[in-house]
């Protein structure tokens, strides 16, 4: 497992003592007001039998200042780790592991709200068969942040193991070695938590707790943004390459999702249509309708739901990004040697 030495270390009064039965561990980077929102609803827990660890990943603003701070103030046994900058969030989170007394690791990130019973419907969530538990993920209440505004939303089990909301059985997480270091994608974070979780899922009983929840903060976002999102889609091929199972949980085993599905089956119909207009006129238009009827209507109701513009504008917006994502799929695929659409 891949670790850092850590610059600085800092401790609430309260670290020390016995080992807790939960490590919370988080990884943060550049995020001082978002995390100082996470640790308030730690803070808040109806569970008291845990610690709390943070890596400061290498962060240019007043992250560090805050931790130290809050650790001269916080009820909590809070442990904060000050680490040279790492590519992504998978050494810094190991490292909080390896510092971690708790025999349950529990994941959640700076952009997160845990609500006051999650850590406790994690731990009854937990059976002698049980190795890695996933709760739910919501989007914050309090509502979107423009028309391009991003969260994340797991209502049932994904096969990706988000650590939004994740917690599996130390000895587990050692065992399978880590959150591995390399990128998968540049950027945002991509696939770690998929690999790990996987991982120890293969090994022991997978449970999915619906009681444990975690609201997402809805971040704001342009257009662009939102182009960028629908060009990660490439890293999607490679991650059903390196983990098989993904595949029993995509669109009839070919489309990433069903929205995938409507999107490519309404482009070939649509461009076959054209491509036979001449010679066959309205008979080629009437015939891709079928296919390419849903992909409009699916445009138009998330075009509804992006304020801001008028529909007329809304909707090529949609169809432009859901044609980024094809050819996000399609260069992944070709790269993983793994079809997915």
């Amino acid at each position: 497992m891949q670790t850092a030495i850590p610059q600085e270390t800092v401790q609430s009064k309260r670290w020390k003592g016995r080992a807790p039965a939960i490590s919370v561990v988080v990884s943060t980077h550049g995020r001082a007001k978002l995390l100082a929102g996470l640790i308030h609803d730690l803070e808040a827990q109806d569970h008291r039998d845990f610690e709390v660890i943070v890596a400061d990943n290498g962060s240019e603003d007043d992250t560090w200042t805050m931790l130290t701070e809050r650790c001269t103030l916080t009820p909590l046994r809070l442990c904060a780790l000050r680490l040279p900058f790492h590519d992504g969030p998978a050494v810094p989170r190991n490292t909080c592991i390896a510092k971690a007394r708790g025999s349950i690791i529990a994941f959640t990130d700076d952009d997160c709200l845990p609500t006051a019973t999650w850590l406790s419907s994690m731990a009854r969530a937990f059976t002698p068969d049980t190795s890695i538990v996933q709760g739910r993920t919501i989007p914050e209440p309090r509502g979107g942040e423009g028309p391009w505004g991003r969260t994340l939303e797991v209502q049932s089990p994904s096969g990706l193991y988000e650590t939004a909301n994740l917690a599996a059985r130390r000895e587990a997480i050692v065992e399978v070695g880590g959150f591995g270091g390399k990128r998968l994608l540049s950027g945002r974070p991509f696939g770690e938590d998929v690999l790990l979780g996987a991982a120890i899922a293969r090994q022991g009983g997978f449970t999915f707790a619906p009681d444990a929840v975690v609201h997402h903060r809805v971040m704001p976002g342009s257009f662009r943004d939102f182009l960028e999102e629908r060009r990660r889609l490439s890293g999607f091929p490679l991650l059903v390459r390196l983990v098989p199972e993904l595949r029993q949980r995509t669109f009839a085993r070919i489309f990433l999702s069903k929205r995938t599905a409507i999107t490519d089956l309404g482009l070939v119909a649509a461009t076959v249509a054209v491509i036979l207009g001449g010679p066959f006129g309205h008979l080629s238009a009437l015939a891709a309708l079928p296919a390419v009827l849903p992909w409009w209507w699916r445009s138009s109701r998330e075009a509804r739901m992006r304020p801001g513009l008028p529909i007329a504008w809304r909707v090529p917006q949609i169809v432009v990004a859901d044609l980024v994502g094809l050819g996000a799929l399609v260069a992944g695929s070709i790269r993983a040697r793994r079809l997915l659409l």
